[in-house]
């Protein structure tokens, strides 16, 4: 069941030749080792907790594994899988903005560089308009994970949630950070007093 990143072929495409040498020769040895989908053996799933939070924000607590990590968003390299939160939405519902953390630097066997990753328990902050009042929806994670030798095959958790779209969702979703080309400014929050 174990493979690493480097098996994905666009992975590999978005490297760089020199790059991409070393991500190949590391998916050989991986291959080798562990093969690429033995039964018998199954990776330890993050727990995933949700709320809803003031200014239509949906709050998705993750629980990552000891021993393991995730890809942060955005990578810190090209041709890491970052951690991603999709959702399928009610008619009416619109998803704005999703703030993911930081994450921090470490350095890891498989990249001669250090990576940003997701240790431990991080928080992705999502901001919905639309239609006010309560509403069910369906969301996603998708993940890679790693521990300090490799990675496996990305993995997707579904995951059910409830958020509150208030009468006015202005309030950013997080502070001072970005998604896309999209910034979430700290201030904005602050001036605004948490609310819509």
């Amino acid at each position: 069941m174990r493979r690493s990143r480097a098996c994905r072929g666009a992975d590999v495409r978005s490297a760089g030749k020199r790059r991409a040498a070393v991500i190949i020769e590391y998916c050989l040895i991986a291959q080798l080792l562990f093969g690429l989908g033995g039964a018998g053996w199954a990776l330890p799933k993050p727990v995933i907790g949700t709320s809803a939070a003031e200014g239509s924000v949906l709050e998705i607590t993750v629980i990552i594994p000891k021993g393991f990590h995730f890809q942060a968003n955005p990578v810190s390299e090209p041709g890491l899988i970052p951690t991603e939160v999709s959702f399928e939405l009610p008619r009416g519902v619109e998803l704005e903005e999703i703030a993911y953390p930081a994450g921090t630097e470490k350095r890891v066997d498989f990249s001669p560089e250090p990576v940003r990753l997701y240790e431990g328990r991080i928080e992705i902050r999502a901001r919905f308009s639309g239609t006010p009042g309560r509403h069910q929806i369906r969301g996603k994670l998708r993940y890679q994970p790693c521990d300090d030798a490799q990675c496996f095959r990305p993995i997707s958790l579904p995951f059910n949630a409830e958020i509150l779209i208030e009468p006015s969702a202005s309030v950013p979703a997080s502070g001072g950070e970005t998604r896309g080309e999209r910034e979430i400014p700290a201030e904005t929050a602050a001036a605004s007093g948490g609310g819509g």
